[in-house]
C-alpha cells in the first residue's frame, strides 16, 4: 500500500509542476533520466569505525527543468534507485540491498557555447525507502534476513542528502552529469550508532521541449 502511496504522489508531482510551470508561462522540459552510482557508508559504533564496502547501483526516473532566463533553472525530478552496504566477510558477513524513490530538486547555473552548454548543480535530495533486504551470515549455510528498514536492526526509511555535482548539455537536449549526494542524516536505527551515507552518480537525461517562450 505505501508503494502505490508513493508511485501516485510521484505522479501527482510531476502532474503539478507541468501545471504551474504552464500557468506561469516558464519554459518546461521533462525527460529520462538514468545512470549508475556508488554508494558510500561511514559506520560508527561507540566510537568505533565499522569498515563498510561500497556498492555500486542503478537509478532512473523523469526529471524537468523549469528554465527562469538564460543562465538559471530548477530541476525536480522523481528517480528510483538501487542502494545497499556490505561489511565483512565469510562467517560474519553483513549484506543489504534496498529500493528507494528520490526527490532531487537541483538549482543549475548554466552558461551556453553554441549548441553546447555547460552547468554546477546544487540542491536537496529528499529519499523514501520502500523495501530490502539484510543478509547477516553468522557460519557457512546459517543465515538470518531480516528487512532493511528493520526498526530495531535496520536503517530509516526516510533520508535527506545534498546534491553538488557539474554536467554537460548538448543540442539542447542531451545532458551528461556527474553529481555526489552528501547524506546529512543518521540512517541507524541505535542510538548509540552513527550510520552515514554519499553517493556519486553518474547519469545521462533526454529532455524534451514541452511549451515554448
Amino acid at each position: 500500500m505505501k508503494k502505490i502511496a508513493t508511485v501516485l504522489f510521484c505522479a501527482s508531482l510531476i502532474f503539478g509542476i507541468y501545471n504551474f510551470a504552464s500557468a506561469q508561462k516558464i519554459d518546461f522540459r521533462l525527460g529520462p533520466k538514468v545512470g549508475l552510482h556508488l554508494t558510500t557508508n561511514s559506520l560508527k559504533v561507540e566510537d568505533q569505525k565499522i569498515e563498510m564496502n561500497a556498492r555500486l547501483g542503478l537509478h532512473a526516473g523523469l526529471i524537468t527543468e523549469l528554465d527562469f532566463g538564460k543562465f538559471f533553472a530548477i530541476q525536480p525530478g522523481v528517480l528510483f534507485s538501487m542502494n545497499g552496504f556490505s561489511t565483512g566477510e565469510n562467517s560474519n558477513r553483513l549484506k543489504g540491498t534496498a529500493c528507494f524513490v528520490d526527490i532531487p530538486i537541483n538549482f543549475i547555473g548554466k552558461y551556453d557555447f553554441g549548441p553546447t552548454a555547460i552547468f554546477v548543480n546544487v540542491g536537496p535530495s529528499f529519499n523514501f525507502g520502500l523495501g530490502g533486504t539484510i543478509h547477516k551470515t553468522y557460519a557457512p549455510g546459517i543465515i538470518y534476513d531480516y528487512s532493511y528498514f528493520d526498526d530495531q536492526y535496520g536503517l530509516k526509511r526516510f533520508g535527506l542528502d545534498l546534491n553538488m555535482g557539474i554536467g554537460v548539455e548538448l543540442n539542447d537536449a542531451f545532458q551528461i552529469n556527474i553529481n555526489y549526494g552528501l547524506g546529512l542524516m543518521n540512517r541507524s536505527q541505535e542510538s548509540t550508532s552513527q550510520w552515514k551515507q554519499g553517493t556519486v552518480m553518474l547519469s545521462f537525461s533526454w529532455l524534451f521541449q514541452t511549451k515554448k517562450k
